[in-house]
């Protein structure tokens, strides 16, 4: 092989590790919450890098898009405008019910890697 062709296959593979690691993450500040009935608790969400394409974060109760008998009370949803400079959202999580739920988040954006 001469050096032509491996140094087309070395930059061929360095653009693809660069472009493949390029997606944005989703973060919350923190991992695990205990609350009472009634009780509020703030929660941030950070984005690592603006979005080229409009997006819906959509939270999610366990594996369920829509809990009507969840523990906390719905949370809203977040449209993140492509571009949009802010990447860091607080949300408030309040007990509704005795009981526990994995409160998740979801995406339509294939530029956010799971």
């Amino acid at each position: 092989m001469d050096v032509t062709k491996i140094g087309t296959i070395f930059i061929a593979v360095l653009c693809f590790v660069l472009v493949a690691g390029e997606n944005a993450t989703i973060k919350f500040s923190k991992s695990s919450l205990d609350i009472e009935v009634e009780e509020k608790s703030r929660i941030s969400i950070t984005l690592s890098k603006k979005l080229t394409v409009d997006t819906e974060l959509i939270f999610t109760y366990g594996d369920e898009y829509k809990d009507e008998y969840s523990n906390i009370k719905p949370v809203p949803n977040i449209s993140v405008d492509a571009g949009e400079g802010l990447k860091r959202w607080d949300i408030f999580v309040i007990g509704d019910q005795p009981g526990h739920v994995i409160l998740g988040l979801d995406s339509n954006s294939t530029e956010i890697d799971e």
